[in-house]
């Protein structure tokens, strides 16, 4: 999941600890910055994330893998302010039709779809879980309970 975040780290940190005085201006700043460029690029992402699988570091390859999907759909959902996906390589950023934030470019339906997938994506997680706990049992039972021996 942290992968997933890390891309936006760069601009919503100073936001948070500085609230939203001067929020705009921060983005600016931090939208343009080389760390935000590179933490959206398929080329660096990409290369480090397969580099990590060559050399068998599984959570960097989630991380990675997590960071290369938050900026592939962000190449989807921005439009005046989409990044350069191929940084470090080319400044073109893709014209889409859609995003997250804008409504003339559909963000009140993308808004819901979005609503509806976390919610989808939370239900699964949580009945996964609840299997999970099912499948094991209770976590603090004895062996002397679980038996059935009435043998305490």
């Amino acid at each position: 999941m942290a992968g997933s975040i890390l891309p936006d780290a760069p601009y919503v940190i100073p936001l948070l600890a500085g609230g939203v005085t001067g929020a705009l201006d921060v983005w600016a700043h931090w939208w343009n910055h080389p760390v935000t460029r590179i933490l959206h690029s398929y080329p660096i992402v990409g290369a480090t994330l397969i580099l990590s699988l060559l050399l068998k570091r599984r959570r960097t390859a989630f991380l990675l893998g997590g960071i290369l999907l938050h900026a592939f759909f962000d190449m989807w959902t921005h439009v005046s302010d989409a990044y350069p996906v191929f940084y470090p390589f080319s400044e073109f950023r893709f014209p889409t039709p859609f995003s997250y934030w804008e409504k003339a470019h559909h963000a009140p339906a993308l808004r819901i779809v979005n609503g509806l997938l976390v919610a989808a994506a939370a239900l699964y997680l949580w009945r996964e879980r609840r299997s999970r706990r099912a499948e094991s049992g209770p976590a603090c039972q004895s062996p002397s309970q679980s038996s059935g021996n009435g043998v305490s």
